[in-house]
């Protein structure tokens, strides 16, 4: 199964909650890209983690027989991760993708044609976001929802998991997984891919790997901008907590978060403050979003977490 030349399995896990139109469409698209697969036994693993199950419906009227549906009851991405691992121990290949996005050819083969050439224990590829509506320019100034591009090939110490190939005998080998008291607050996947590098596993870059994510009008208002960059100001933060060795370590890593966050509320308050005053929307928004995110370092170094993907 470990033999990188043998014919094996590819498993696509669309984790899903609550979309069930989104994911209707989304597994015809999927089914339609893995036809250019030849390498591999394809399937498609649909995680819903709707306690009621939902999605379960949309899975049994899919035109394919190459899906399978799971349902994680426990609330957060983080379970629904995990389950993904859990169901794909035999697995060579394990493709995440998240049900808010939707990938364009090619999509799959430059980040397997990248794996065989690096040896990867991950390929991350691009996530493209792209707005449901007109959105306030303040928002599209301030980069909130931009995704960094790098060097085809490039090693990333961390990444997101939305557009993540891993190999999957190479992650069990190395011990990691999802940190399930992530699941409502995002950060997960960043925790696990700084685990991943830590322990040896090279991270790269693809490019030519594209998805797209449509994010709706309710997300791009000022207000929730600023939740989500706070929400992210206090990932990094819950990332380092999670890998302190000792409690003194621990202490130190809260004391930098509190005295970095606050130099940043400092700063980014200063920088919108000059926007307004030189009619700049860029320094305005930016500025803003600086301290947003280091009132969530601040946040976390105290021990108080925004939860971005809270549920009622």
């Amino acid at each position: 199964m470990n033999d990188r030349g043998a014919s094996h399995v590819l498993t696509v896990a669309i984790l899903t909650y609550l979309r069930g139109e989104q994911l209707g469409l989304l597994l015809g698209v999927v089914d339609d890209l893995l036809a250019d697969v030849h390498d591999f036994t394809t399937e498609i693993l649909v995680v819903d983690n709707d306690p009621a199950g939902s999605a379960e419906a949309v899975v049994n009227g899919a035109i394919t027989d190459r899906v399978r549906y799971v349902n994680e009851t426990t609330p957060g991405i983080a379970a629904a991760r995990r389950r993904a691992l859990a169901e794909t121990r035999d697995s060579a290949l394990l493709m995440f993708l998240d049900d808010d996005l939707e990938p364009s050819r090619p999509w799959l083969e430059p980040m397997i044609s990248l794996w065989r050439s690096t040896q990867a224990a991950a390929v991350v590829g691009h996530v493209d976001y792209y707005f449901e509506s007109a959105v306030d320019p303040w928002v599209v100034e301030g980069g909130f929802f931009r995704r960094a591009v790098h060097p085809h090939g490039a090693r990333l110490a961390v990444a997101g998991a939305g557009n993540l190939l891993l190999d999957r005998q190479r992650v069990a080998a190395l011990g990691v997984d999802f940190d399930p008291t992530l699941g409502l607050s995002g950060g997960e996947d960043t925790l696990f891919t700084r685990q991943l590098s830590d322990r040896g596993g090279l991270i790269v870059f693809c490019p030519g790997s594209v998805v797209r994510g449509l994010v709706p009008a309710d997300r791009t208002v000022r207000a929730q901008a600023l939740t989500r960059a706070r929400a992210h100001g206090g990932i990094g933060v819950r990332v380092e907590l999670a890998g302190a060795p000792s409690l003194r370590r621990s202490v130190a890593v809260r004391l930098r978060a509190v005295l970095g966050g606050a130099a940043r509320v400092v700063v980014g308050t200063l920088r919108g403050l000059a926007g307004v005053v030189a009619k700049d929307l860029s320094h305005q928004a930016r500025g803003a979003r600086l301290a947003a995110r280091g009132q969530g370092m601040i946040d976390a170094g105290l021990g108080r977490y925004t939860e971005e993907y809270a549920r009622d």
